[in-house]
């Protein structure tokens, strides 16, 4: 048996991000702050909107590249319509502990005359520490990742697209109410699904939610027909499941194609929706370093690996750890809720 996530310190991602060109320390006729946002027990939505409450700016004026889970330890670039000092920084900072567990603070990287483009970014490293292990289990496993070298894994999306840490996963869901635009139905999912605990008025209709956020919602609902149609080139005598839908080869041969693309529909910031396609690698590989091993402090008996990669942007890390132990031959629980609850 192994886990994961089970505290969020477990799991830590740091950015690689496309900074912007023209990024100084002097803020002389720049008009963006780019700010290195770290957090824990909070999304990158939340993040980016308590920031803005703070700052007494619009939530559309904080832009990061790339979304962040928020069961773990992460490190990403923001940026943010506004001048603010180093100092000032600190004191954001400072106020940004929303519990023990639930926080975010800020530093200035420097100053741009543009803001960052979302969705550019080259990938995430990822310091994970996979626990529970027995003392077989960690040897099959590390001499497992020195013998492969690189790792290649199937690209499905995981949970975390679909839901948040310990709440139904039901976010695909919401998004195919909001194509179909039955703002009941998808209020009532945004209830359920943890999102919101305010049922007073209906965001979706009156409109008081972050465009960016709605179509997040709508990815994932294309995001869930990604995922199956790809299940289904995979699926045959010789496959496993090794959750519901997500089925694995059982041999090296993959029938997959190296790309699958599927027709699908974003929204506009007028709630507009506009045909688009979603293109994605079926198969990814990385290289994975062994960072250190021992006794288990929080299972007794037991033993810790933890190991370092990188992922391209887009790629889920526990995903291609289910695979990694599915294939060293080891059971996974996934808790990923154990300090943020």
């Amino acid at each position: 048996m192994a886990i994961i996530k089970q505290i969020n310190s477990d799991f830590i991602v740091n950015e690689v991000s496309l900074e912007p060109f023209d990024l100084s320390d002097d803020h002389s006729g720049k008009s963006f702050t780019i700010l290195e946002l770290q957090k824990e027990g909070l999304t990158s939505f939340e993040s980016m909107h308590l920031l803005a409450k703070q700052l007494d700016i619009a939530t559309p004026q904080v832009v990061c590249q790339g979304l962040k889970d928020e069961d773990g330890i992460t490190t990403q670039l923001i940026s943010i319509k506004k001048i603010l000092h180093a100092d000032d920084a600190k004191i954001i900072s400072q106020s940004g502990r929303v519990s023990n567990h639930r926080w975010f603070g800020i530093k200035v990287a420097g100053y741009s005359a543009l803001p960052l483009r979302e969705r550019c970014l080259h990938g995430n490293v990822f310091t994970i520490k996979i626990r529970d292990l027995s003392r077989a289990e960690l040897n099959r496993l590390s001499d497992s990742i020195i013998r492969w070298k690189t790792f290649t894994y199937l690209n499905y999306y995981d949970s975390q697209r679909f839901g948040l840490p310990g709440k139904p996963h039901l976010t695909h869901e919401m998004g195919e109410a909001i194509i179909q635009k039955d703002y009941k139905k998808a209020f009532e999912i945004y209830i359920k699904s943890g999102n919101s605990k305010d049922t007073t008025k209906n965001v979706f209709e009156t409109r008081e939610i972050d465009s960016r956020q709605v179509n997040f919602f709508i990815a994932s609902h294309y995001s869930y027909a990604w995922n199956k149609t790809l299940s289904e080139y995979i699926k045959s005598d010789t496959s496993i499941e090794i959750f519901p839908d997500y089925n694995l080869p059982i041999s090296e041969q993959s029938p997959v194609p190296p790309m699958l693309t599927i027709d699908c529909l974003r929204m506009n910031q007028d709630w507009n929706l506009l045909k688009d396609q979603k293109s994605r690698e079926t198969i990814n590989t990385t290289s994975i370093y062994i960072v250190d091993f021992g006794e288990d402090d929080l299972n007794r008996g037991k033993y810790f690996l933890q190991i370092n990669f990188m992922l391209m942007t887009g790629s889920y890390a526990t995903m291609m750890l289910k695979q990694l132990l599915q294939k060293a031959g080891i059971k996974t629980v996934e808790i990923g809720v154990g300090d943020a609850a």
